[in-house]
């Protein structure tokens, strides 16, 4: 696998922050689902949702992260791990 492409300049909100906190994900397992996604999605006018994967165990979950793109910067709004691969349009 290549290196992953990571905007620029990439920032967190105090949001995106405390949900990484809480879910267990790191600022690594985010910048790599940017950088190389496993798909992208075009939610608004600048909003993205990436999505990747993460382990947690023997489970494989889908890492969603929302943000808002405005070309020179990434802000990182929220940041989510699911085990509801196939309802995110995901292969199971």
């Amino acid at each position: 696998m290549g290196a992953a492409t990571v905007p620029p300049a990439v920032r967190f909100t105090d949001h995106a922050q405390a949900r990484m906190r809480e879910r267990g994900i790191t600022e690594a397992q985010v910048l790599e689902a940017v950088g190389k996604p496993w798909r992208t999605l075009t939610l608004g006018d600048r909003r993205r949702e990436f999505q990747g994967w993460v382990s947690r165990g023997e489970r494989r979950l889908l890492l969603r992260v929302i943000a808002d793109d405005d070309r020179t910067v990434l802000t990182v709004v929220t940041v989510l791990a699911t085990s509801k691969i196939a309802k995110y349009g995901a292969p199971t």
